[in-house]
């Protein structure tokens, strides 16, 4: 019976331990760049989940062995920030359909290439004809949109038409750096704002370092005599399900990764796409600290807010989900339910209205809305 104890005791230990060293890698991965620490950042992805198992393990030591519970707490307390970031509590009313009288409304939104331009997708034309009543009933002045798609070819409708014909966007920019060409056709990929408001300046700053990067894209607009620049951009993604139909298909802007793409190696796959997100979170914290306008940040980020990554990118801005929803928020579809990594931040200058998370997305992703308030000083 001391025996069957002892490895009892034993199994518990190396399991409380073992819990303890996962949250530790996953909170390191708020600390340090995956440069320098890559499974800091692909355990950071969980961290969250860690935290929670740490604390209930701390409360739990308070009855059995308090010196262990106080170490648990000290380290819980450290996490703090991470995991403020990463779960709200709503403190905020209900949002108003109307948008408030000279406010601008911001739409968040990464449209998996804006499906159903063609008929036969039964699915994408439903998720389509969602988004347009969407659009028209919350009539956002600007939206945001990642993994955008304009297709050219006898098969194809334009999404640019779409946006401009049928929901009244008369202004946009774009960076659409992706092509494909295909049989039927051309497909140019990227970012693009589109905009109710007459856009006086724009521009496109392509990440180094690879041979087809993504961008930022920024547009200026000018509302009640007050200039704003909206940014938006689109990190690296995983391609965690990269099966043979992408493969074969892959767009000529991913053939340089198609060695870690094709493989099945999911952690190789974080830490290499998370080191590539680092660069990219660099350039563009440099580029949001240059400007001299204020700014509303709208991304995919495909980075959860427990990370440096982050971290890195909010800088001083305010992330419009803290207090204006309750829970993990988690914008992707797929994978985990902590998965939030479309954010619409805005800087200080600028005055949040509201704010929500819409959970019924369309495609993929789900999309956001801010209501702003311009009353800085030009």
């Amino acid at each position: 019976k001391s025996k069957t104890g002892f490895y009892q005791r034993l199994i518990a230990r190396v399991v409380i331990w073992g819990a303890f060293a996962g949250y530790m890698l996953a909170l390191s991965g708020f600390f340090f760049s995956p440069l320098k620490w890559p499974i800091g950042g692909v355990f950071n992805i969980g961290f969250v989940y860690a935290w929670i198992v740490v604390f209930v393990l701390a409360i739990a030591h308070l009855f059995i062995h308090k010196p262990t519970s106080i170490v648990f707490l000290v380290f819980l307390a450290l996490g703090s920030i991470p995991f403020s970031n990463s779960f709200s509590v709503k403190t905020s009313g209900s949002f108003s359909e109307k948008k408030i009288q000279e406010s601008i409304r911001i739409m968040q939104w990464n449209c998996e290439d804006l499906g159903g331009n063609l008929s036969w997708y039964t699915e994408e034309v439903i998720g389509r004809k969602r988004a347009e009543g969407f659009i028209k009933k919350f009539e956002p002045d600007i939206i945001c949109l990642q993994d955008y798609s304009e297709s050219r070819g006898k098969i194809y409708k334009s999404n640019n038409a779409f946006l401009k014909d049928t929901l009244g966007y008369a202004y946009s920019a774009d960076a659409l750096q992706s092509v494909q060409i295909k049989k039927y056709g051309v497909i140019r990929s990227g970012l693009k704002i589109v905009s109710k408001y007459p856009i006086s300046a724009q521009g496109i700053i392509y990440y180094k370092g690879l041979t087809f990067p993504e961008a930022i894209l920024w547009a200026d607009v000018t509302v009640n005599e007050k200039k704003l620049r909206v940014v938006t951009t689109h990190f690296r993604s995983f391609y965690l399900n990269a099966d043979k139909a992408f493969i074969q298909y892959m767009p000529t802007s991913l053939k340089e990764d198609a060695q870690v793409i094709e493989g099945k190696n999911i952690f190789k796959k974080l830490a290499y796409f998370q080191k590539q997100q680092a660069l990219q979170a660099s350039e563009l914290r440099n580029f949001l600290d240059s400007c001299s306008v204020p700014v509303v940040f709208a991304a995919d980020l495909n980075s959860v807010p427990s990370g440096y990554l982050y971290k890195k990118v909010k800088g001083k801005m305010i992330d419009g989900f803290i207090g204006n929803e309750t829970g993990l928020g988690a914008t992707f579809n797929y994978l985990l339910p902590n998965i939030r990594i479309d954010y619409l931040m805005h800087g200080k200058e600028i005055t949040l209205l509201q704010w929500k998370h819409f959970e019924d997305g369309f495609f993929d992703h789900d999309h956001l809305l801010g209501d702003y308030s311009l009353s800085f000083a030009n």
